[in-house]
């Protein structure tokens, strides 16, 4: 059994973590920007770090970085009493390359 595509992966990866309150945390070796966004409640004593896209051929972190931003962080703006790291896609080269380095 072959591999999908990245194409049949991920069909939309352009849009896969540029969300537009999230900041421009830096830019890959390839110049691709690396977003990301905190939530630091007053309440928090907490933090967590949550990261997706390491591998670029494992688009799996990225949809779930995805699915997890739209279904509870920016609808909600995270109203939990934890504080929040959130970085979509820490590779985007190999991303966008569907190579697991960059």
């Amino acid at each position: 059994m072959s591999e999908l595509p990245p194409s049949e992966k991920y069909p939309n990866p352009e849009t896969a973590f540029f969300y537009e309150d999230f900041e421009v945390l830096g830019y890959s070796a390839g110049e691709k920007k690396i977003t990301g966004k905190k939530w630091l409640p007053a309440t928090a004593k907490k933090k967590a770090l949550l990261i997706g896209g390491v591998h670029g051929n494992e688009t799996e972190g990225v949809m779930f970085m995805e699915a997890f931003c739209r279904e509870f962080i920016i609808p909600h703006s995270f109203p939990f009493p934890v504080g929040l790291y959130v970085i979509p896609c820490l590779n985007p080269d190999g991303f966008f390359a569907y190579e697991r380095g960059n």
